[in-house]
């Protein structure tokens, strides 16, 4: 495990049929390596194990935050196994990148990794660079990231039984944020305290109905990019664009292979 970065470049202008790299159910987008919906990150973990939680803390969407004291990771982290996944238990910051799963290895048949829930994150507050969770199998919710509150950037990518990111509601301020193939996650309920982007994309969520969760987003500052999310009303996502304002998105518009379906009035 070694250390990893990335980045995503931006591009003014619009675009309503296209503009978007579409690789296996994947995106590719400016620094960032995207394919078969997930990223090419590396890492290592720097630091002693052990377990940091309070008694009597359970975490999660309607629980009750861990008593934590501090534990930080000054490192950037790929977590490819639960056994290194439960290394993690007790830290609440990594400094650099925490990537959980990777790139499906087609030639080898391994495509996917088991992560049936994320509790030794349960105390994880701070990532300072890029948090991704890529190409899980039996991962369903997030619960266990009840006390995340601060990341760089967000990527949810190719999780395929992934339905609820509702723990995420402590975020405001997000980097790039990137959901892509999930294949039965339904909405982003848990997204609204979310105001500000560096750019966001949001595709090949075949079962994505509604973006309410976004709705708190006033700001845009790269590309703005909604592509292939068949069961989403596309006036959904013109409705967005037009609360948060062309004047408050920098980049690209793409808003492609949505749903006709009309909007609720």
């Amino acid at each position: 495990m070694g250390a990893g970065s990335g980045g995503t470049g931006t591009s003014g202008g619009e675009t309503h049929s296209g503009g978007a790299d579409h690789a296996a159910g994947g995106l590719a987008s400016g620094g960032t390596n995207q394919g078969t919906g997930g990223l090419e990150n590396d890492g290592g973990v720097d630091g002693s194990g052990g377990d940091a939680e309070g008694s009597g803390g359970q975490n999660g969407s309607g629980g009750n935050t861990p008593v934590c004291p501090d534990k930080v990771i000054d490192d950037s982290v790929t977590i490819l196994s639960v056994d290194e996944l439960g290394a993690l238990t007790g830290v609440t910051q990594i400094t650099g990148d925490l990537t959980i799963g990777k790139v499906p290895d087609y030639s080898s048949g391994e495509q996917t990794l088991a992560f049936p829930s994320l509790a030794s994150l349960a105390c994880l507050r701070t990532v300072g660079q890029n948090f991704t969770i890529q190409n899980t199998h039996d991962l369903e919710t997030l619960d266990d990231l009840g006390s995340l509150n601060s990341v760089g950037d967000l990527t949810l990518s190719g999780n395929a039984h992934l339905t609820d990111v509702s723990a995420l509601h402590e975020l405001t301020r997000v980097g790039v944020l990137w959901i892509s193939g999930n294949a039965n996650l339904e909405s982003v309920e848990g997204l609204e305290g979310i105001t500000r982007v560096d750019a966001i994309t949001v595709a090949f969520n075949f079962y994505l109905a509604n973006i309410d969760g976004l709705s708190g987003i006033t700001l845009v500052d790269g590309e703005f990019r909604f592509v292939q999310n068949t069961s989403l009303p596309t006036c959904e996502v013109e409705a967005l664009r037009a609360r948060i304002g062309d004047e408050n998105i920098s980049g690209e518009v793409t808003i492609d292979g949505g749903s006709d379906d009309p909007c609720d009035p």
